[in-house]
């Protein structure tokens, strides 16, 4: 199921259509999306869920989209683009109208990075994990990453050095990397991932200009490494 342009989706309409839909393999959401909590509750038990995608979708707290991928035992792609929470959001009982005329949403923060690091990280049969928009360094990535050996394909965001020890540690697997904003780690960290790990495509975004001078050492890295691709932006 793909819904784009989702912002003007009616809400409980939805949640009936998916309630009837209970063995949905794939699930794909795009758009400025507000009412998640209401249209997305038979999610939860769509536990033969292979492929999931959020993109500029909100919730109201975390918990919402933690209930959602509980039991996800079969899942192999979770795309998760821009999700953001309601800010120091505190009554739960709040009718979705209200939440979408006068509360402000943002990115998870620590808190919520830690507890999204417990749930996704037994999603143990991940290929795919696409985390854009929230801070991969406020997540507890051995958690994260330790039971993710199937991992094919990474995208991550302002990751630290203690993010790429543990993606070097757990993802003997991974062939595709991109990160954006590198500048909390290392030429080292980058080179330690690309000796434990088969990667082949690569992608640095809105990376320092001192990541140009390093092309040559980031390819000697690597008997894997194709495809290399550095952006400022």
């Amino acid at each position: 199921i793909l819904i784009r342009n989702a912002r003007d989706v009616d809400p409980y309409l939805l949640r009936n259509f998916l309630s009837q839909h209970a063995k949905i393999r794939h699930f794909r959401m795009c758009g400025d999306y507000i009412d998640s909590d209401v249209a997305l509750k038979p999610l939860k038990d769509a536990s033969g869920l292979v492929h999931l995608e959020f993109e500029y979708v909100r919730f109201c707290y975390i918990n919402s989209l933690v209930q959602l991928l509980q039991d996800k035992t079969h899942l192999k792609v979770l795309r998760l683009r821009n999700v953001q929470f309601i800010a120091n959001y505190g009554n739960p009982d709040l009718h979705f109208s209200y939440v979408r005329f006068f509360c402000s949403f943002s990115s998870p923060g620590s808190d919520d990075c830690r507890i999204l690091s417990r749930c996704i990280g037994k999603l143990n049969k991940l290929e795919e994990l696409i985390l854009d928009g929230c801070a991969i360094r406020y997540f507890d990535v051995e958690y994260l990453f330790s039971g993710m050996a199937s991992l094919r394909s990474l995208e991550i965001c302002n990751p630290s050095e203690e993010t790429m020890v543990a993606i070097a540690r757990y993802c003997p697997c991974l062939q595709r990397l991109k990160i954006s904003d590198c500048s909390e780690i290392s030429l080292a960290g980058v080179v330690r991932v690309l000796r434990s790990c088969p990667v082949s495509d690569l992608t640095l975004t809105r990376s320092f200009h001192r990541w140009y001078g390093c092309r040559r050492e980031l390819y000697q890295a690597s008997d894997t490494l194709k495809n290399l691709w550095i952006r400022t932006y």
